[in-house]
């Protein structure tokens, strides 16, 4: 029974993540949409494994679980280290000029 629950968890997880793939309001750019594109078929494949094979969840959870960690890494990058680097190289390259 929890396999199903879990199923259900990820299939909602799923419609998000093609929401936002293809929703023109989301503006990821490229790497988001790839890493959201990600995600999805890494949650679709959780569904799968987990209507196939309930006893064995843990290996498709390790793909959601790294995608899950790309996008955490990509968020925490463009709040706080991109607005600094993007500056730093916009100033070089107007003293080049």
């Amino acid at each position: 029974m929890w396999a199903y629950i879990y199923a259900g968890a990820q299939l909602v997880i799923a419609v998000a993540c093609c929401w936002a793939v293809l929703s023109p309001r989301i503006n990821d750019g490229v790497w988001g949409k790839a890493a959201l594109i990600l995600m999805l078929f890494a949650s679709l494949g959780c569904i799968a494994w987990a209507i196939r094979w309930p006893w064995e969840i843990q290996r498709p959870s390790a793909l959601f679980s790294v995608a899950v960690a790309g996008m955490s890494i990509r968020c925490y990058w463009l709040k706080t280290w991109a607005p600094s680097v993007r500056r730093h190289i916009k100033r070089r390259i107007g003293k080049c000029n």
